[in-house]
Formats: C-alpha cells, sequence, structure tokens
C-alpha cells in the first residue's frame, strides 16, 4: 500500500469498509483484497489557481452468497481528506448506487446459472453410464466483476471508470466501461462533454484515416470508413467519455469498430482541441499518458511538444510461417522495430508517456510462457531503446512505474516493484519481491501445507529466534529475495526461512520443496 507526495512514501493503511458508501449491505461484505491510499502531487499554475489534490482509498466487496457456480465482486472509492466534502459525497453516492445496482445483478445472473446448471445436472443424470456423463462434471460458472480505476485525480478533476466484466456462457466474456467525471472542488458531476461531440466525431476519423492498410482491411468489413457517419456516429452518442489526463477519452466496446478479437479501443480528443473548456478542468501538471492500440489503429499525438500532431501506430506483420510476428511503432516518419532480434513475442502493448521533462514510449511485450518485458524508448532522442524491464505495466506516474510480474517461490505469486524511469533507463531500490498473498489483507491468498516439521526464524526485537512448524500447519508466503522467504502463519505470525534454486527446483537444507510442502500453485 502506497502514498505518493511528490517523492515516494510508504505508509500503512487500517482497513475499512467505507469506499462503498452508504451501500446496500444486503448481500455484500467488505474483504479488504484491494485497498490503497494514493496523492497526486499539486503542480504550480500561475494562471488558474486550484485546490489540492484529493485524497483517496480502494475497498473491494464480494457478493455475500457462496453458490458454486457464481463468483461476483466489486472495488468502490472513497475520499479520505477533509478539504473536500462535497466530492466525498459524491463519490460515495455513486458507489452507493453501483453497489446497489451490482446486487441487483448478480441475483440475476445467480438465478439463471442455477437454472443452466440445473438442467446440465439432469443432462448428466439421463447420460449416467454412457461415455459423455463426465462432459458434464465442471458445469457452467458465471461471472460478474466491477473493477474500478483513477483515471484523474487533482484539484480540478477527479475521475473513477469502472471496467465491467461479466460470463455467462459462450465463447467469451462481455466488457462494458463508464466514466464519471466530478469538479474536484464541488462535487457535481460533469455533463456536458456532448458539446464537444462534433470535434470529438472528427478526430476519430482522423485516427481512422491515417490508420495503417492493415487495419483499414479491417475497417472495411465492417463498412466503418464507407459509412463513417452511420456506424461511428449512432455507435458513440449512448457512450459516456470521461475527462482524464490527457483530454475527453472515450472507450469503445470490443466488436464495435474492430473484430471483437481486437478488444476495446479508446479515441482521445486532447485538451487543446477542447475549446470553452473551463480552464480549472485543464490539468495544470502537464503529464499525461495514453494507450496506443495494439491492433494497429493510429492516435494522432504531439510526440515532442511544438505543438503539431504525428501519426503513431503499431504495425504488426504475421511470418510467412505462420510462427511469430514482427513489430515495428512508427512515430511520424520514425520506425522501430520491438525486440529486432526475436520473433518469439505474442502481443506488443504501447504506451505513450509526456512527463515534465521529456518524453517516452513503453512498450509492453509478451512472449510465450507468460513472460513479459518493458521496453523503455526515448522519443526525444530518436525514439532510442534506452532500457528494458521484467513484467507488466500496473501503473505509469510521471517518473514512477509499477511493473508486476509472476515469480515462482513455493508456487507462483504476483508480485509487483517501484521503478523510477528517465533517459539513462529503469532504476529501483527494492530488493525483495512481495506478493500480494497477505490473508490479512487478500480474501483470496493461499496457502501451502507442511508435510513434515520445518525450522524457521521469527523476529524478536531487533534479533532472530529459532522455532518450529510441525507437519499440517498452513503458512502463506508473502515475499522472498531469492534466498529467502517470508511468511505468514494462520495466526498471523511472520517467519522466515532460507532456500536454494537447483535447476527451477527450491530445496531447504537439501531437502526438495514437493517433499517439504503440499498444495504449491504453481502456473505453467
Amino acid at each position: 500500500m502506497k502514498k505518493y507526495v511528490s517523492v515516494l512514501l510508504a505508509m500503512t493503511i487500517a482497513a475499512s469498509a467505507i469506499g462503498c458508501g452508504n451501500q446496500d449491505k444486503e448481500h455484500t461484505k467488505p474483504q479488504h483484497d484491494k485497498e490503497e491510499s494514493v496523492t497526486e502531487e499539486q503542480q504550480d499554475n500561475d494562471e488558474v489557481s486550484i485546490g489540492a489534490s484529493p485524497t483517496y482509498t480502494f475497498t473491494s466487496v464480494k457478493y455475500d452468497d457462496d453458490y458454486k457456480y457464481f463468483k461476483g465482486k466489486i472495488e468502490c472509492v472513497s475520499i479520505t481528506d477533509e478539504m473536500h466534502p462535497e466530492l466525498q459525497k459524491a463519490v460515495d453516492e455513486l458507489c452507493a448506487e453501483q453497489t446497489k445496482e451490482f446486487n441487483k445483478a448478480c441475483e440475476k445472473y445467480i438465478a439463471s446459472a442455477k437454472e443452466v446448471n440445473g438442467k446440465l445436472a439432469k443432462e448428466k443424470e439421463e447420460a449416467r453410464g454412457s461415455n459423455s456423463e463426465f462432459e458434464y462434471d465442471n458445469g457452467i460458472h458465471y461471472q460478474y466483476n466491477i473493477k474500478l480505476r483513477v483515471a484523474r485525480c487533482d484539484g480540478g478533476i477527479f475521475t473513477v471508470v469502472f471496467e465491467e466484466y461479466s460470463f455467462d456462457g459462450g465463447n467469451h466474456g462481455k466488457y462494458v466501461e463508464r466514466g464519471y467525471t466530478f469538479d474536484s472542488e464541488t462535487g457535481e458531476l460533469i455533463k456536458d462533454l456532448d458539446d464537444y461531440y462534433d470535434a470529438m466525431l472528427d478526430e476519430i476519423h482522423e485516427y481512422l484515416s491515417n490508420s495503417p492498410d492493415t487495419l483499414k482491411e479491417k475497417l472495411k468489413d465492417q463498412s466503418i470508413l464507407k459509412n463513417f457517419n452511420n456506424v461511428v456516429s449512432d455507435s458513440i452518442k449512448s457512450l459516456g467519455g470521461y475527462l482524464d489526463t490527457r483530454g475527453l477519452t472515450i472507450p469503445i466496446s470490443a466488436g464495435v469498430i474492430l473484430p471483437y478479437s481486437d478488444g476495446r479501443i479508446y479515441f482521445t480528443l486532447p485538451y487543446s482541441k477542447m475549446e470553452d473548456l473551463d480552464k480549472k478542468y485543464i490539468p495544470s501538471n502537464e503529464f499525461y499518458t495514453t494507450d496506443i492500440s495494439p491492433s494497429g489503429l493510429a492516435d494522432m499525438i504531439d510526440v515532442d511538444g511544438d505543438g503539431n500532431e504525428e501519426v503513431v501506430y503499431l504495425e504488426t506483420i504475421e511470418s510467412e510461417e505462420g510462427i511469430g510476428a514482427t513489430y515495428t511503432l512508427h512515430v511520424g516518419d520514425k520506425a522501430v522495430k520491438i525486440d529486432d532480434d526475436s520473433m518469439e513475442i505474442v502481443m506488443c502493448k504501447p504506451v505513450f508517456v509526456h512527463t515534465v521533462d521529456r518524453n517516452y514510449i513503453l512498450v509492453q511485450a509478451s512472449y510465450p510462457m507468460d513472460s513479459e518485458v518493458v521496453f523503455l524508448y526515448d522519443v526525444d532522442k530518436g525514439c532510442k531503446l534506452v532500457d528494458t524491464a521484467e513484467g507488466s505495466i500496473d501503473e505509469l506516474r510521471d517518473g514512477f512505474v509499477t511493473l508486476g510480474r509472476h515469480v515462482d517461490a513455493f508456487g507462483t505469486w504476483y508480485s509487483k516493484k517501484e521503478y523510477s524511469y528517465n533517459q539513462k533507463g529503469f532504476s529501483t531500490d527494492e530488493q525483495v519481491d512481495r506478493f500480494e498473498n497477505n490473508p490479512s489483507s487478500d480474501s483470496d491468498a493461499k496457502g501451502i501445507t507442511l508435510k513434515k516439521s520445518l525450522t524457521y526464524y521469527k523476529s524478536d526485537g531487533d534479533e532472530r529466534v529459532e522455532a518450529t512448524l510441525s507437519a499440517g500447519d498452513v503458512i502463506y508466503p508473502v515475499a522472498t529475495t531469492g534466498d529467502e522467504l517470508e511468511f505468514v502463519t494462520q495466526d498471523g505470525e511472520t517467519g522466515y526461512f532460507q532456500y536454494e534454486t537447483i535447476d527451477f527446483v527450491r530445496y531447504i537444507d537439501g531437502v526438495s520443496e514437493e517433499d517439504i510442502f503440499d498444495g504449491m500453485p504453481y502456473v505453467g
């Protein structure tokens, strides 16, 4: 859990359920499996005087109804400082309404899941003894999850975006994204963004027209360019845009403009093109990021701050053998091949980053076996490759990036690390991989069970004292240095033991991990 004020500071936050406001708790209970507080750095602005940035905290709430074939979770947010009472009330009311609707939706999903799985149970009974009997064992598992992210937080604007994922059978789930933009000072919901509808249509048309031929072929299949006004214009009328750090952003659901397999896409009208917008809503902090479509859709970005936009897009060329592809990032008249020596990349996700001092592009490249690497390019140096770091981008800030990756240590665990980035590359002081697996804050934490007794160490003041765990005891790995594991017991006690890794297998005093633990959740 982190709090950021100008420089990186860490603090511990008490668990709280206020993140969902005065919610309907008939079916929900707080799980506290995601909670953090963030403060954006306030920047000076000589032209417009705005107040301090709000601080906020996340909570996660699960649907409180145990049913084998359904899981639901909603994330909420609450303003935690005393300087924004109107905003706090407005956000709490929004989250309360979202939670109320979430509960109603969960009831419908459960009713549907029970009906479908009831039919499957009957079909299984009818098929008993036949070769198809076991085809009905798994059932159909429904899901309805709502994730929340803060797309902008400063003295002028507070924007939250709810990302809904639902699955009720079929080949894939459904994603819907809804954004809400508040005036940070008054708490009022900003609703007059329709005034920029025509300008947004012009921007979208420019995106599509400047995209490479490979993407236009996909567009032609759906007659997008030919019937632009009928297809695009009608599609975005019902979509609610929101203000983020770059401008007015509208998310387009999968399958509307590009094939469903290309996922959601985003169009942004930059603040420089939003005439008559109240100046207090224009960010005083120059930092912003914008995702570059992995599908090849072009974006128009002022990459060097000279006031002129350039075409930016990712080109993907499949190999003639059908195995592997090459990825080339086009920035104006520059073409940069991603990982020039490899044909193993399966997907690239570029993001343009405009910091106060410099411009960068970070490219998250995915390789087989869930391996991910982030490439850092210095746009101001001709898109020169500066550095690489292992992991996927979890959060981007001015000069800092959070990278997440899976770490193998008596199971596979997800770990996050904070890195600084500049024209010299990535840098971090964090030597420990800390896992999101602490049962005190994560309701989905996974424990591993001892097959035999284990000697470990625990802290006693400034010293470590020896202790023993018995067969049958359960521990929760929470961090590793690569040769020492930190864990938490079921009683909440923290302990440590040393280990060594030989040929991808971990040993404790010469004994294999498989002979010591049961239930290690390895992936891959």
